[in-house]
């Protein structure tokens, strides 16, 4: 889709700090605005304002375009920290047969394991080849600002020590993980 915007016109790596209609009204909420009303004038920290008819904001789920087009008062235009921590990775299913107890061995659908302050899921993609695998820890805080980083084995792999052999097996088919935040109001 980037490839149909021309160069002159696209205008990336530039802080948004507010969108107006062009009669001066900030816009709080997407619904408030018309394409009747004319482009959008977009304001940018860097002090250059542009005319635009569409704006395409990816600046994260905490960023300002969030909030311009949902409005203060929208809960989803504030995420925040629902509790979870989600640690994601993709493997081959050969690898994770290979770690699983025999009686797992031959899983041929999805797999969810839960147990204290946890679970696992298992889902096959990519024709059954590969293993989406997902462990989700329950937890009071979030310690870092980022919402997702490379997670550390030995960290996972601790908060899921007492879960049977099946569960460890699972957390042990891969060394690299990576953590993301579950936020709620998000959605």
């Amino acid at each position: 889709m980037i490839a149909l915007v021309p160069s002159h016109r696209l205008h990336t790596r530039k802080r948004l700090r507010r969108i107006e209609r062009p009669d001066g009204y900030a816009i709080p909420g997407i619904s408030i605005y018309s394409a009747d009303c004319g482009p959008l004038q977009v304001y940018f920290a860097d002090g250059t304002k542009i005319d635009a008819d569409a704006v395409i904001g990816a600046d994260k789920i905490r960023g300002i375009t969030r909030l311009q087009l949902l409005g203060q008062n929208n809960r989803a235009a504030a995420p925040r920290y629902a509790g979870q921590v989600a640690w994601r990775c993709v493997v081959p299913l050969d690898a994770l047969r290979a770690k699983l107890p025999e009686e797992l061995v031959e899983i041929e659908s999805d797999l969810c394991m839960v147990g204290e302050n946890g679970l696992l899921l298992c889902d096959q993609v990519e024709g059954g080849k590969m293993v989406n695998l997902v462990a989700v820890e329950f937890r009071n805080e979030w310690e870092n600002e980022m919402w997702a980083e490379r997670g550390d084995w030995k960290v996972l792999s601790s908060i899921f020590k007492d879960w049977g052999p099946a569960a460890r097996g699972v957390i042990e088919v891969r060394l690299l993980w990576r953590r993301f935040v579950i936020l709620s109001g998000a959605g």
